[in-house]
């Protein structure tokens, strides 16, 4: 695996980690596992913001979400700057009800940063988000028909 595949890879394991726990925090009864998944979602961007992270769970409650799926990807070309690796990702997020039902699907394009921050390597990264937002449907089909989806 190169580096491309691997930055690929590790962007769309965490999209789809963020979206499941953040399902799991909007439907728990439970103050302590609610606090410790709203700390999990809250490491998934650099500064802390809760704006977003409490406005998607706000969503996903009042839609009864209680599974979601990543069902398309793309990083965006040409959008690195150096020393930290800063990309433009186009998804699609699917939302489900307890029976698995298809409840809504959203597109949105994100933003991503690899950081290096060599603690005990040398070659190690931070990975957080900068933002997850939905976006209009005729744009996302030109970014996925001009990006490789996978």
């Amino acid at each position: 695996m190169d580096s491309v595949e691997a930055v690929n890879f590790i962007a769309k394991q965490k999209l789809r980690e963020f979206f499941e726990l953040s399902a799991l925090a909007s439907n728990t009864n439970d103050t302590v596992v609610d606090s410790l998944l709203r700390d999990q979602l809250l490491s998934y961007f650099p500064k802390k913001d809760t704006t977003e992270i409490f406005s998607l769970l706000r969503e996903l409650r009042s839609k009864k979400v209680t599974f979601t799926s990543v069902s398309k990807f793309a990083i965006l070309p040409k959008d690195s700057i150096t020393p930290d690796s800063i990309k433009r990702i186009a998804y699609t997020i699917n939302y489900f009800n307890s029976d698995k039902k298809l409840i809504e699907t959203n597109n949105h394009v994100g933003v991503f940063v690899l950081k290096q921050e060599p603690i005990k390597f040398q070659r190690e990264f931070k990975f957080y988000f900068r933002t997850l937002r939905k976006i209009a449907e005729i744009s996302v089909f030109n970014i996925f028909n001009r990006s490789k989806i996978s």
